[in-house]
């Protein structure tokens, strides 16, 4: 099961190892993307619908393996969220989440503008989220952490990552309708 598919491109990705793959999303124009997509590249294992974690515990059914890309970091409740995925899996089941770390210069700036400013830099992010956070979350949803890795990339840290700031730093205060200007000329 694939938690939050967006695309489908982890989904369809996992089908060429599993007997049958399932992957829902919110979106209706992302699970139309992903039943294009599974079309296009004859990818017929694979179960794409609209839907969410609270209607699926209900079907009763159980999974070896969920993933959760990119997704805890936008759900409101992710130890509730966690909780439900727990329900879905099969004795010994495996979780595989994953999400972007926020301990890197972008991160603690992006911290720092929230909570200064109640500046958040993405819409759609409801939190920043750490190694901590997964930990803590993991034990009170009842999960075993076998391993916990990340990586340092340079994303965070390079030219690419300042440029992403200048962007959206404007954007943010728009956003937020504040009366601040903002001009980088480099």
């Amino acid at each position: 099961l694939d938690v939050g598919c967006g695309a489908g491109r982890l989904a369809i990705m996992c089908a060429k190892f599993a007997k049958q793959v399932d992957a829902f999303d919110f979106s209706h124009g992302a699970i139309s993307i992903a039943q294009k997509i599974a079309e296009l590249t004859q990818t017929k294992n694979v179960n794409f619908f609209v839907g969410n974690l609270e209607k699926l515990v209900l079907t009763n059914k159980r999974y070896d393996l969920v993933t959760m890309s990119e997704v805890i970091e936008h759900v409101s409740e992710p130890v509730l969220s966690l909780k439900q995925i727990s329900k879905l899996l099969k004795k010994n089941g495996i979780l595989i989440l994953s999400c972007p770390n926020f301990n890197n210069f972008r991160g603690y700036t992006y911290m720092t503008l929230l909570k200064l400013f109640d500046l958040p830099m993405s819409l759609a992010d409801l939190r920043q989220v750490n190694h901590n956070d997964i930990e803590n979350w993991s034990s009170e949803a009842g999960f075993k952490l076998k391993k916990c890795i990340g990586a340092l990339y340079g994303f965070g840290w390079d030219e690419k990552g300042v440029n992403d700031m200048i962007e959206r730093v404007p954007k943010a205060i728009s956003d937020k309708q504040l009366k601040i200007k903002c001009h980088y000329e480099p």
